[in-house]
This record gives C-alpha cells, sequence and structure tokens, in this order.
C-alpha cells in the first residue's frame, strides 16, 4: 500500500482506521515519511497501538489518536497522503469518508486504499448464491453499511464525487484471502491472539474450503489524486 501511494520522505500522512498501528510502525521504518498522524475510532485499539509506536522509540514520527474517518479533525488541504489498510468498508459510509480524505489533502495528494468489496458475480448460478450468503454473513460480522456494497465502478463514481482523478482499481484478492487462510491454519499459535469470542468460529471455518469460504469477497488496492 505504501508502494501505491508513493509514500516518501517528507510527506505528511494521515492513517485512518490505523488498529493496532503494525503498518504505522512499518511505513515509519521503510519509507520514512516526516509523520504519520493516525485516526482510529477503537480506543482500546488506540491504548494497543500507541505502547507498541513507544517501545519502537518512533513517537516523534508516528501520533496515533481516538477520532473518526468520517469526520476528521484536520484542517483542509493538511496531508500529502491519506491511507486506509483494511478498514473503509466499516466507515459509515465510505463515500462520506472519500469526502473527508479529499477535504484534507492538498492538490495533488494522493489517496491510497486496501479495501473490501464484494466479489464480481461468477456466471454460475451455484456459486453466485454462495457468493450473496458469503457477502451476507460478512456484512453482517463485520458492521459493513448496506451503502458500502461498491462495485468497481460505483466505487469509481464516489471517488468522482469526491474530486479524485487518476482513480485505479486493482483486484489482488488471489494474494490475500486464500495464502492467508491457509498461513493462519497451519499456525495454531496466532489464533491465541484473538479475542475468546473469535477462536470459536475460526476453528469452525478452518477446515472449509477457502475458495468457497472466500468467494463472496474482493480485495481491491486503491489509488487516486486530488486535482492539483
Amino acid at each position: 500500500l505504501g508502494v501505491v501511494a508513493g509514500l516518501g520522505a517528507g510527506d505528511e500522512v494521515v492513517d485512518v482506521g490505523f488498529g493496532f498501528g503494525d503498518q504505522d510502525i512499518y511505513w515509519a521504518r521503510h519509507f520514512a515519511p516526516a509523520r504519520i498522524t493516525g485516526l482510529n475510532i477503537t480506543r482500546s485499539q488506540v491504548d494497543v497501538a500507541r505502547r507498541r509506536v513507544a517501545e519502537e522509540g518512533l513517537e516523534d514520527r508516528v501520533d496515533l489518536r481516538h477520532g473518526s474517518a468520517t469526520a476528521m479533525p484536520f484542517p483542509d488541504a493538511s496531508a500529502d497522503i491519506v491511507l486506509g489498510l483494511e478498514c473503509a468498508f466499516h466507515f459509515d459510509t465510505r463515500a462520506a469518508f472519500l469526502h473527508e480524505a479529499g477535504r484534507v489533502l492538498r492538490s495533488g495528494g494522493r489517496l491510497a486504499l486496501g479495501d473490501i468489496i464484494p466479489a464480481p458475480p461468477s456466471p454460475s448460478p451455484g456459486r453466485r448464491a454462495a457468493q450473496r450468503v458469503g457477502w451476507s454473513l460478512t456484512s453482517r460480522i463485520w458492521n459493513i453499511p448496506r451503502a458500502n456494497a461498491d462495485t468497481p465502478e460505483s466505487y469509481r463514481a464516489k471517488l468522482r464525487g469526491a474530486g479524485f482523478t487518476n482513480i485505479r482499481i486493482e483486484s489482488i484478492r488471489a494474494d490475500v484471502f486464500v495464502p492467508l487462510h491457509r498461513y493462519v491454519t497451519a499456525r495454531p499459535e496466532l489464533v491465541r491472539r484473538y479475542h475468546p469470542l473469535l477462536r470459536l468460529p475460526f476453528h469452525v471455518v478452518r477446515r472449509a474450503d477457502p475458495e468457497r469460504l472466500y468467494s463472496g469477497l474482493d480485495y481491491v488496492l486503491v489509488s487516486a489524486e486530488k486535482p492539483a
């Protein structure tokens, strides 16, 4: 995602939905932006992420805050890059977030997202039914608003509506869902990091065919620019 964003030295970056801060530590070390300011709506994640950043000695370059991606507490035209890794599908709504991202970006600024949308419909009726069920269950479990069930075409329209140009949406689902499933199921110790309520469903699905399990989901890399 950092490569897609063109992240580099001197950039003022906003990272929305930063979770536990792993990506911010990685970006700070590998791309050396001037500053990363993060926003996350979940206070418990903010606390953990701040602790991780402090342990890495990056507090002078990574500032993680509690706040909303759809109402960013930043001035207009104050950032060079807005990043969002696996979070925009949660926002209520994605369209509102895109408008906020356009507001806080400077002219010529860049938006880059790793996002999840419904997979393109399969030509097989049985497969299409499985896709619909998969997306419906995922939406409920992950609290995805109905308005965020975008196709690539509707996603592009929302980006254009928020004033973005040079839009690119690339599916990398083949490199994400099945490899991740296989990686985690081969390492039971990783599951112990999950909340206890998440461990039981994981044990249920670990034996499922990952191609079918994730057939309703697409993983896309999204990039766009605010016109200069």
